[in-house]
């Protein structure tokens, strides 16, 4: 008898968030322990990738599970004490490139090694809201992508400017983020909001955290130390991992005692201890350790809407560090704020409505604009509404539910390209910097800013959809779309240059 769907969901956890453990139980006997390193941007990389995407409700939840091309990017960020004091390792290949090209005008000049989490992000709009974002499936998240933004051609790299919808088209999008390595480990997923531009203390930009505490926070140095190090009693008796065996740890995080996980059950993952408590029963910090710079906890209020317990990181059958990520998301139909009725910052979920959605995938050790991107697509509960992704109706009584996403004759996947965006950017769709020129230091020239299609987006309100397939090997569909071939995107990103080098600038 197969087991049931919760316990096949909590086995792949476990499976994912302590290490990928079949892959390295297996390749014990050939691991040859290296440091983490300060590796630039992977010219190898492909520039258009398939995700997979299943969905499911019942009364109460909705549930969607997507799976991409991915490396089992456990570790995110750390603290390494060299003997003397400890340092911030980590960082992502953009900043790293930099630190390499030794170019601060394109980003960070201090990494000292590239350890980064995978994550994965979803956007919903809802069309006929009074907070819909106009526009969004014909544009899809090139409306949040701008020359200013971070790391992109007009960015000033002293001053952190992060995505924003455009303000003439106003609204909001609801965005779910599942970091692999924060709250990914004790099954939780980020809950936000992207909506026009706004500046706050530390930084311009329109991603707003919705109300409560993140799954994770910064384990921050308290004078010379870090606040926490590895509780002994949950690692085996050791308070730090050896930095230069980092790539196989057998801990890559830790939790703070009594977190919760996505179903409310107490994590027996790695717990955090604090420093001077460590010191206390005989810790001293020696050459070579290593803790991480962010651990998990329960997350709160709104902030805890979103849940991805049964995430997991399935290894490929030639091993190599290659394999596929699932992440799984769960969410209430409807979320609530005590008796003030519906979250605002939350899309609510019915039958009746056919929601925009789109997706984003960070992987190999990347952020910002290097991720992978979709355009816009259209998401629907049950089959009343057509939809390029429907979710199934499948009312088994819900608690420790949920869909046995093994079984795609009843849960069918669909395939969604994404690609690489680049320099890509609302401006540029809307030939607003034509007369402006980029400068390539990868070609030696200077990059074309003209987009060809600018009229028919404004006049006949045609998407990248309509004149562009994402990948070289699909078919351009003329039944489907409303213009004249114009080219894959993953190759027309490319010629604009950015995605494997550093970026052009004015």
């Amino acid at each position: 008898m197969n087991p049931p769907p919760i316990m096949l969901a909590l086995i792949a956890s476990v499976s994912v968030f302590l290490g990928a453990c079949a892959e390295d139980h297996a390749s014990k006997k050939a691991i040859v322990y290296h440091p983490p390193q300060l590796t630039g941007l992977d010219k190898q990389k492909p520039s258009s990738i398939t995700l997979k995407v299943q969905a499911a409700y019942n009364s109460n939840k909705v549930f969607i599970k997507i799976s991409w091309p991915d490396t089992p990017n456990k570790l995110h960020e750390y603290w390494h004490f060299d003997g003397n004091q400890w340092l911030a390792e980590g960082g992502h290949r953009r900043d790293a490139q930099a630190t390499l090209d030794n170019d601060n005008k394109r980003g960070r000049v201090d990494v000292r090694s590239t350890i980064y989490e995978s994550n994965v992000a979803i956007v919903f709009n809802e069309p006929d809201d009074y907070q819909s974002v106009n526009g969004f499936q014909q544009f899809g998240c090139f409306l949040a992508c701008h020359d200013d933004n971070n790391y992109m051609p007009e960015w000033n790299s002293n001053t952190a400017n992060r995505m924003y919808i455009e303000e003439s088209h106003g609204g909001q999008l609801d965005l779910w983020q599942q970091r692999i390595a924060r709250g990914g480990p004790i099954g939780w997923a980020e809950d936000a909001i992207l909506t026009t531009a706004s500046t706050l203390d530390t930084y311009r930009g329109g991603r707003h955290f919705d109300n409560g505490d993140a799954a994770y926070a910064e384990n921050q140095l308290s004078g010379d130390h870090p606040q926490f190090v590895f509780d002994p009693g949950s690692t085996i008796g050791f308070f730090a991992q050896e930095f230069s065996h980092l790539l196989d740890a057998q801990f890559p995080f830790f939790v703070a005692p009594g977190s919760l996980n996505g179903i409310q059950q107490e994590s027996t993952l790695a717990r955090t201890l604090r420093f001077n408590s460590a010191n206390d029963i005989g810790y001293v910090a020696q050459n070579n350790d290593a803790v991480p710079r962010y651990y998990s906890q329960t997350p709160s209020y709104s902030r805890a809407d979103v849940s991805s317990l049964g995430s997991y990181f399935e290894p490929n059958t030639f091993g190599l560090g290659k394999g596929e990520a699932h992440v799984l998301f769960q969410r209430d139909l409807n979320t609530h704020s005590n008796s003030q009725g519906y979250n605002q910052d939350d899309i609510q979920f019915n039958t009746q409505t056919v929601y925009n959605i789109a997706f984003a995938v960070s992987t190999d050790k990347v952020a910002g604009r290097d991720h992978y991107v979709s355009l816009p697509l259209s998401f629907s509960l049950g089959s009343a509404q057509i939809a390029d992704i429907q979710a199934v109706n499948d009312e088994i009584s819900y608690f420790l539910y949920m869909p046995n996403f093994t079984d795609k004759n009843k849960y069918p996947v669909t395939e969604v390209k994404l690609f690489l965006p680049g320099i890509t950017s609302y401006e540029f769709l809307m030939n607003d910097n034509r007369n402006k020129q980029y400068f390539n230091p990868q070609t030696n020239s200077f990059v074309d800013q003209t987009h060809e299609g600018t009229q028919a987006m404004l006049q006949n309100n045609f998407s990248c959809f309509d004149c562009h397939t994402i990948s070289e090997d699909e078919v351009f569909d003329i039944a489907t779309r409303r213009g004249e071939f114009a080219g894959a995107l993953e190759t027309l990103t490319l010629q604009r240059g950015g995605v494997f080098g550093p970026t052009p600038m004015p």
